[in-house]
């Protein structure tokens, strides 16, 4: 949930041109590390890499770093504002009359 903040912290401190820069500094690091256990995993399974695999290096460390942190924000911000998972399938309904009934014993809607 930090991402948007650290971001902020990032352009205050390094200026927007540095920050750009310093952004680009971390994905060719993640980008490394990333080809780095395509090959450990190539190795390991004794497959052979493909273009697919090498474009999917590349795509990772955004996917992980960028798109995967803004879908966290979102989904934890709308469960902590608006309790999004009150009404969710995922839960029993015994579990989930467990958990919003008032003191009384009334369940929530």
């Amino acid at each position: 949930m930090s991402l948007p903040f650290y971001s902020m912290y990032i352009v205050i401190l390094f200026g927007p041109a540095h920050a750009i820069l310093f952004i680009a500094a971390i994905y060719f690091l993640l980008l490394w590390i990333s080809i780095f256990n395509m090959a450990l995993a190539f190795v390991l399974f004794s497959r052979s890499p493909s273009f697919f695999s090498l474009g999917a290096a590349f795509i990772f460390p955004l996917y992980q770093g960028i798109y995967m942190k803004c879908a966290r924000f979102v989904s934890y911000s709308s469960e902590i504002l608006f309790a999004t998972s009150r009404r969710d399938d995922y839960v029993p309904p015994r579990v989930r009359r467990a958990l919003f009934a008032d003191e009384v014993g009334k369940v929530v809607s």
